[in-house]
């Protein structure tokens, strides 16, 4: 067996070593297995039904439109799938396979042979293989037009995998090797919110552009051919159009697609060679900082728990990992109104949506910490003083983008008139802040029991070793148990709706979810605080345990 195939069965080892470590991991893998089991479901009736669309055309004509819509549609498809496999993995796991290069190191394997064996490695992964099942079945969406095409399309679908694996590797590892400071993380955090905004707005723009009363077969087929025409240029579009080149005869075409596709897999794979020896060869960034004065901690309370809230504030400041907690919501801010056009209170989906980013990023609190907390155990801080120190921070930051973004919304729809406007949005504020305050005391219980690693804080672009599927199952959770916690405010809001049919009683949703949020902050403080006390040694350990993933 080669090098490169020992890795690929060393992440499997690894893998099946974590399940059987952690029932939670074990439960996180197969929800994960069984989305994937879905996705491929789904991919192979929509492909068999997009394939049996010609067939039913009365005309040449029909049938030609009808051709190039399966077309467009599958251009489109693994256009803004590559695209968006290059980007969440990059904000949301970095480097996501159970390895990293950096573990190797003292075993030396060739650079071109451990490069190779660590993309085999996520090739082999759950999320690719799925992929690559369900592009099979898109290959019989060329079924009409003749067996050349299908075969093509079967080699489109190994293509289009590795094109995608390919570049979302390098630019975890570009970004892991080359921005190393606090400002650079932030640049490319925005830069890459901002392309995902630009893959999912675009399409509405464009058929926004059209008109929807203008919107027929025809301006559909039209509209998705002229994106598509664009997405085939593209290495995860190109793929898809080698199909139809090979049914035109478009040889010259097929040529150059495929020449993308080459060239875009060795780039890759060379960015993804050159990153590995940058690294070995440079090591870690050993420039020294220099604090200047106490930061947050001379503006908050004199107190322990006021301690507590000026440490993770600093954290906060100068913490790649938590740039997302502040960038997000500017982004989304964006989203909704673009989205809001002719409808503004679409706007209220902003702060609502609040309440789930920021209880999630303190549902593992205690995981960005790290071995620090030690020193936080060993100084008797009393897990009440914990709890409210992190709370106060999340509270704060998350109240001032509620607040803002709650404040846009109600100068769009002209809430400041009075009237039905006014009820609606004290119901959509209330139920904002309670959102959030009741998922924030959640995550303070569960940041004490469910704790998952985090990427180190030189390498915010990085993942430890197999616990991705706690990265995707445990967030989970918090966001389920949020909107449990919310059950109340939604009965009062459907017995209004429902029972007086009474829309000016609104409001008393809005007092209603408030009362619920803080109720719940007041509980998840007191009941982590006491679960800390008793946990830390436990604590201790597993972080002390997820330290040595991240070396």
């Amino acid at each position: 067996m080669s090098v490169s195939w020992r890795i690929v069965a060393l992440r499997w080892s690894l893998t099946f070593a974590a399940l059987r470590k952690s029932v939670w991991q074990t439960v996180g893998y197969v929800i994960g297995v069984l989305a994937s089991l879905a996705a491929v479901i789904a991919a192979a009736f929509l492909f068999s039904w997009l394939g049996s669309v010609p067939s039913t055309a009365s005309s040449p004509q029909e049938w030609l439109a009808d051709v190039s819509l399966v077309r467009s549609v599958l251009i489109l498809l693994t256009t803004v799938g590559g695209i968006l496999w290059m980007i969440i993995p990059l904000t949301l796991t970095g480097e996501g396979s159970s390895l990293s290069p950096r573990r190797f190191v003292l075993y030396g394997i060739d650079d071109a042979r451990l490069t190779t064996g660590i993309l085999l490695s996520a090739l082999c992964g759950i999320p690719a293989v799925a992929a690559l099942i369900g592009l099979f079945f898109a290959a019989g969406a060329y079924r009409s037009l003749g067996v050349g095409a299908v075969i093509t399309g079967v080699i489109a679908a190994i293509l289009a995998v590795v094109v995608a694996v390919s570049i979302s590797k390098a630019l975890i590892a570009l970004a892991g090797s080359l921005i190393r400071s606090k400002r650079g993380q932030m640049i490319l955090y925005v830069a890459v919110i901002a392309l995902m905004i630009i893959v999912f707005e675009v399409p509405g723009q464009v058929m926004a552009s059209v008109g929807e009363s203008s919107i027929t077969f025809e301006n559909l087929v039209v509209v998705l051919a002229a994106v598509a025409s664009i997405g085939s240029w593209t290495p995860w579009g190109a793929p898809f159009q080698m199909p139809m080149d090979v049914a035109q005869g478009n040889w010259a075409g097929l040529a150059a697609r495929l020449v993308i596709i080459g060239a875009s897999i060795a780039v890759a794979y060379y960015v993804s060679l050159w990153c590995l020896r940058r690294d070995r060869l440079q090591g870690q960034d050993s420039k020294a900082t220099v604090a200047k004065g106490l930061g947050w901690l001379v503006r908050v309370p004199d107190s322990v728990s006021g301690a507590v809230t000026g440490r993770i504030a600093q954290y906060w400041q100068r913490d790649g990992r938590y740039a997302m907690g502040l960038i997000m919501p500017v982004i989304l801010t964006v989203i909704f109104i673009i989205r809001a056009g002719k409808e503004p209170a679409v706007l209220w989906g902003a702060p609502l949506t609040m309440g789930m980013i920021y209880p999630m990023i303190e549902s593992n609190n205690l995981a960005y910490d790290g071995t620090g907390f030690a020193m936080h155990a060993l100084a008797g801080v009393s897990g009440r003083d914990d709890r409210v120190g992190r709370a106060r921070v999340s509270v704060v930051v998350s109240m001032f983008f509620v607040i803002v973004t709650s404040l846009i919304a109600m100068f769009a729809t002209h809430a400041f008139g009075g009237g039905l406007a006014m009820d609606i949005s004290l119901a959509a504020v209330g139920g904002a802040i309670g959102f959030v305050l009741a998922g924030i005391g959640l995550a303070e219980v569960l940041s004490t029991v469910l704790i998952y690693p985090v990427a180190s804080a030189d390498k915010p672009f990085s993942s430890p070793q197999g616990r991705v599927a706690a990265q995707g199952f445990f967030p989970f959770i918090q966001m389920l148990g949020s909107f449990l916690l919310m059950v109340p405010t939604i009965g009062v809001l459907i017995g209004i709706l429902v029972g007086t049919g009474d829309p000016g009683l609104l409001w008393v949703v809005g007092l209603v979810g408030v009362i619920n949020g803080v109720a719940f902050l007041v509980g998840g403080v007191t009941l982590g605080g006491k679960i800390l006390d008793r946990r830390i040694p436990q604590v201790l350990a597993t972080l002390s345990n997820y330290a040595s993933l991240q070396k």
